[in-house]
């Protein structure tokens, strides 16, 4: 499970907790101890399995429902190349 997910459902914010363990603090990860509801991970590439590594070109439009988490670096204008990871948002 990606920690985005986890951050949803439970509250926790992994990367946090990681890094905060990484420095040295002592504790315990707290949090709540049950669901607190359900989340879904989607990914969105640029290109398909067929053209490798991903496809190139103009986003002329880019839009996400406010009501949905996004990570993303993405906008309508941004030009696509080649030369990078083609995870665009998640």
């Amino acid at each position: 499970m990606e920690h985005p997910v986890t951050e949803q459902v439970f509250g926790v914010d992994l990367v946090e907790w990681m890094l905060r363990l990484a420095q040295g603090e002592d504790g315990v990860l707290t949090g709540p101890r049950s669901s607190a509801g359900a989340s879904v991970e989607a990914r969105i590439y640029a290109g398909t399995p067929a053209i490798t590594p991903a496809s190139a070109g103009l986003l002329t439009q880019v839009r996400f429902p406010p009501e949905v988490r996004v990570e993303e670096l993405i906008e309508t204008g941004t030009e696509i190349g080649t030369a990078y990871d083609p995870l665009l948002a998640s």
